[in-house]
């Protein structure tokens, strides 16, 4: 709950100076020409590229190491935890897409 709070305060917050830094972001002379429509829907795909490929490397993991001593409560966690961290992985593989792709 802590984090979510503090989260939605850093989104206001970002939010507020973003509005009051607009006539200082009108004055940036920013590149535009680097940032196509093509390089991002490349580097999309390049992710969900890695995303599957991910996804079939943690299935073969997962059907070699099965484990049958493990309860229902067990199997449930750890495929709890695996989506988790699929999800994680995904966001941050799509932050670092974003940022190189900005950077062009």
């Amino acid at each position: 709950m802590k984090k979510t709070t503090l989260i939605a305060c850093a989104a206001i917050a970002l939010t507020c100076c973003a509005c009051q830094s607009v006539d200082k972001t009108e004055k940036t002379n920013i590149d535009y020409s680097k940032i196509s429509v093509q390089n991002v829907m490349d580097k999309s795909a390049e992710l969900r590229q890695n995303v599957n490929d991910y996804k079939a490397a943690q299935k073969a993991t997962d059907s070699n190491n099965v484990d049958a001593g493990k309860t229902a409560v067990d199997t449930i966690k750890d495929s709890a935890k695996e989506k988790y961290n699929e999800v994680k992985k995904q966001l941050k593989d799509e932050r670092d897409a974003w940022k190189e792709t900005l950077n062009k």
